[in-house]
């Protein structure tokens, strides 16, 4: 899109005394009629036909699915949320509800939530924003941009006349929304994952003796398991290379956090053979926002949500960090996080719509940083401890990537890149949460077991 974000802010606190209903669009000046045309017709597109009934469905499970979240975790809540909830509710005169009450009423209420009662509320809310809902004059135009542009879309031209007449031309030409993404029930297949099994057959190997021979590790089976008597951490290791720590926690019920490290990170990038300046840090950042194998991004994030999953990778200097979350209360959430981390590892994609954007962005945040004084002069002393002279330029990898250096990169560099971290042997799995220990090492074997098989 022509913008760099979209947010809808609604506020409404009885212990504030405000109501505020927000659409910021976040994008470059030159672009700004573009940017301001489009989310206009995305919102007016909203209020002028409403949602379709297969989105609404979706919804309205991710939301009884996180009542049903917050009913398991009501033993974990912090005080300092409860003490807020209950000042809340004391000033606005609500009754306190627990969050397994709160689960109860909204399963009596959910019948009630139709598309027509939606589409209704849709159009208060966002009615704001476009010419075709109610309440459209009853707006103010806030407008933040650089004081001097004249390259595109002429930014000085830019009055409130001006972007009223787009945002109306906009809501005039809006189409209704098609909901064209498919979500998958999974996203390996059973067989594709067989067949794997079949060909790679993963099993346990014996572990290095460093670890067996430590005092506090009580060792099993032949040297393929390790528990630490101290600390009740299980130590495993696969014969794909693939290290594997978990321990067994009660804090949080019926969840699980999974953490993997791969050396390497951006202390490779131009020393070591395939990994050029900054395809390893714009890789990880770009597949973020790629999606997973043959599925979209929009396909991905929506699986998510219904599934309470989450996952995240970060690279750093000395290596790339994934995490991901899941709830344990349904039979397959190992099974689902696990497919995740295959997927991740085994067929990590890129686009190029993604790395466009990400370009865009470095550019953007890379000016800024230039006009920032305090930035500017941060940088400047870094640059002066990285390497103290100035005759030659700061090692690149301990620096932020420039824009230049994002400009040479490549899809393919970045895969490249990519594939010589995302390996099994240089994979180190840590796991900590409430699950069942068998499922867990029987989801290790098949899906990080057969890591490495075609």
């Amino acid at each position: 899109p022509p913008f760099y974000g979209l947010d809808w802010n609604y506020l409404n606190s009885p212990r504030e005394g405000c109501v505020l209903d927000s659409l910021t669009v976040h994008g470059e000046a030159r672009n700004w009629k573009s940017a301001v045309r489009a989310a206009a017709d995305l919102v007016s597109s909203i209020v002028k036909y409403g949602l379709v009934q297969t989105e609404l469905d979706r919804l309205v499970k991710i939301l009884l699915r996180q009542f049903e979240l917050d009913a398991e975790q009501a033993e974990t809540q912090e005080s300092a949320d409860m003490m807020g909830r209950l000042q809340e509710c004391g000033e606005a005169g609500d009754a306190y509800m627990t969050a397994a009450q709160r689960l109860v009423l909204f399963r009596q209420l959910e019948p009630a939530i139709s598309l027509d009662v939606i589409n209704h509320r849709a159009q208060q809310l966002y009615g704001f924003a476009s010419t075709g809902g109610k309440g459209s004059l009853l707006r103010h135009l806030f407008v933040c941009g650089p004081t001097h542009n004249r390259e595109g879309e002429d930014f000085e031209l830019l009055d409130e006349k001006t972007l009223s007449e787009i945002i109306a031309e906009a809501s005039d030409h809006a189409q209704p929304y098609k909901d064209t993404v498919q979500v998958p029930d999974y996203l390996c297949s059973d067989e594709e994952i067989q067949a794997l099994e079949r060909q790679v057959n993963p099993s346990w190997a014996v572990l290095p003796e460093e670890i067996t021979r430590q005092p506090s590790a009580e060792v099993s089976e032949g040297g393929r398991r390790a528990v630490s008597k101290e600390m009740g951490i299980t130590m495993l290791r696969l014969e794909n290379g693939v290290r594997v720590m978990y321990k067994k926690t009660p804090f949080e019920k019926k969840q699980f956090t999974m953490e993997i490290h791969l050396l390497g990170g951006r202390a490779c990038e131009g020393y070591v053979e395939g990994i050029r300046t900054g395809a390893l840090s714009l890789g990880v950042q770009a597949a973020m926002e790629s999606g997973i194998a043959e599925h979209s991004y929009d396909a991905v994030v929506r699986y998510c949500q219904l599934h309470d999953l989450d996952y995240d990778m970060q690279p750093s200097f000395e290596g790339t960090t994934i995490q991901v979350s899941a709830s344990t209360s349904q039979d397959d959430g190992l099974r689902r996080a696990f497919e995740i981390v295959h997927l991740l590892m085994s067929k990590t994609r890129v686009e190029e719509v993604a790395f466009e954007r990400l370009q865009r962005l470095l550019v953007v945040n890379w000016e800024s940083d230039r006009k920032n004084l305090e930035t500017r002069t941060t940088r400047a002393m870094f640059d002066l401890l990285v390497h103290p002279t100035t005759e030659k330029r700061p090692d690149s990898r301990v620096i932020q990537v420039t824009p230049e250096d994002a400009g040479k990169l490549t899809i393919e560099d970045m895969h490249t890149a990519l594939d010589v971290e995302f390996t099994p042997d240089n994979l180190e799995v840590i796991i900590a949460g409430d699950f069942d220990e068998q499922e867990l090492e029987r989801c290790v074997l098949r899906y990080l077991g057969t890591l490495g098989g075609k």
